[in-house]
């Protein structure tokens, strides 16, 4: 039995298969996609523990082992999404085509999809149907056979690497590497068909394999992808008649921002995630300490990750934060790691990425009310207290920048010999980004060993 994470982490130059590029080069193509919204807040503490165990730090009320051991974001987690969905949006696979609703997702760079071959997949999720497909290949045999776990509970999908001619709103590459399941738990929304990774690194150690977006990204006139997050519905900046969100693939949308695009290059060109080192942290206008960052390793670094839906920091990290907002309050039992704070409180937080400093609208930082007795969250929908969107990983000194973040910036991913994440300020009058106000960070001393994260790693079974 053979461990294979999903990619490895480093930050110095690597031998990869090269693939041919498709070259066809064409103008920005700019996606609508749709955003699927969680609108119960006793789901809370499944959307937390799914995102915490997506980047390997075991659940926080779960005792069952979530992996093996590697670095923190060299993860082949699976992100079990269960009522939070992100932003879906078509892709179309296999000759003659056929299409299928999935999640867009930046933190990972595989692709993984139902199929009719998988038994316990609901009836009503639309599959592809792998025996209707002329140019649908399988790795067969002993060696083929795949399983990874992932979500709340450490259940199982097994299934195998596969290859077919797969498209994405008109880009195409034929004989795409992707994971079909055959069996297992099946972790989505019944309309969602699956996830599709838009990470930037390798997502194996495998010979002939490269991510959608690294094989793809020839045929586009800028090796970019741009990103943009309405507003939740009654929330400032809230337009109905926009769409959900944005994803250019190939350029930028200049209608969604202003200004310039403050560019910084991205840590570790063959990990599965986009990442950036944060190096400051605001509160209510104060600096905050952060642990130091190790460019040598993950310590310190951020994942933009549209597959999320709130943002997950280091727990001392998320201690100071709601340390400095008066009347906030550590919450217990299934809602550990998480805090409520008076819904009155314009909760003002803002990341720097060596640069400026993007804050978060108030509005955003409000989850939903929640009467806190005791430090222990009974929802009710009238309650003087919120849930804050900030809440602790549970471990590590690393940060999950998920929709709470995004929606107050514009982002664009670049790939590339130089990786790069850029931000820009929103054209509908999200919060200003403060040049200025981005402090010079107080460290605070982290032994080495609080990073030893537990993460989902894909096993290959030899006969």
């Amino acid at each position: 039995m053979l461990l294979l994470p999903l990619a490895a982490l480093t930050l110095v130059p690597c031998t990869i298969a090269v693939l041919p590029r498709y070259e066809s080069s064409t103008g920005p193509v700019h996606v609508p996609v749709t955003r699927h919204v969680v609108n119960h807040v006793a789901e809370l503490p499944r959307i937390v523990d799914a995102a915490r165990n997506k980047y390997g730090y075991k659940s926080q009320h779960i005792t069952k082992r979530v992996g093996s051991s590697s670095s923190w974001f060299d993860s082949a987690a699976f992100p079990n999404i269960g009522p939070t969905l992100g932003y879906t949006t078509q892709m179309s696979i296999g000759t003659p085509p056929q299409s299928l609703d999935v999640v867009l997702d930046t933190s990972v760079p595989y692709i993984w999809l139902a199929t009719s071959a998988c038994p316990s997949c609901p009836n009503t999720t639309p599959q592809f149907n792998i025996t209707a497909s002329s140019t649908y290949t399988t790795d067969t045999g002993p060696s083929s056979f795949t399983y990874f776990k992932y979500g709340i509970d450490g259940a199982t999908i097994q299934g195998n690497t596969s290859y077919d001619t797969i498209s994405l709103q008109g880009f195409t590459v034929p004989k795409q590497d992707f994971f079909t399941e055959i069996n297992g738990a099946y972790p989505l929304n019944n309309t969602v068909s699956g996830i599709f990774g838009l990470g930037p690194g390798p997502f194996s150690d495998l010979d002939d394999t490269m991510p959608f977006f690294s094989s793809v990204s020839g045929q586009w006139s800028q090796p970019e992808i741009g990103i943009y997050f309405g507003a939740n519905p009654g929330q400032p900046g809230d337009n109905s008649s926009a769409p959900d969100g944005v994803f250019t693939f190939g350029g930028t949308n200049p209608s969604f921002y202003k200004g310039d695009i403050e560019y910084k290059d991205a840590y570790g060109p063959t990990s599965s995630a986009w990442l950036l080192e944060v190096t400051a942290i605001t509160v209510q206008g104060k600096s905050i300490d952060i642990p130091p960052a190790d460019k040598g390793s993950s310590d310190g670094l951020a994942s933009f990750d549209t597959g999320s839906t709130l943002i997950g920091v280091p727990p001392d990290v998320a201690k100071s934060i709601w340390a400095a907002v008066p009347g906030s309050n550590a919450l217990t039992g299934e809602f550990q790691g998480m805090y409520s704070f008076p819904c009155a409180s314009n909760v003002e937080v803002s990341f720097a990425f060596g640069g400026s400093s993007w804050p978060i609208s108030p509005a955003d930082m409000i989850v939903s009310g929640v009467a806190n007795v005791g430090g222990t969250a009974n929802v009710t929908t009238d309650a003087q207290m919120c849930i804050g969107a900030i809440y602790s990983l549970g471990a590590g000194t690393n940060y999950l920048l998920g929709d709470t973040f995004l929606r107050n910036v514009y982002t664009v991913l670049r790939s590339g010999s130089t990786p790069a994440i850029g931000l820009a300020r929103l054209a509908n009058g999200a919060p200003e980004p403060n040049p200025s106000a981005a402090p010079s960070k107080t460290i605070i001393a982290v032994p080495a060993t609080v990073l030893a994260a537990v993460v989902i790693a894909w096993v290959t079974i030899f006969a």
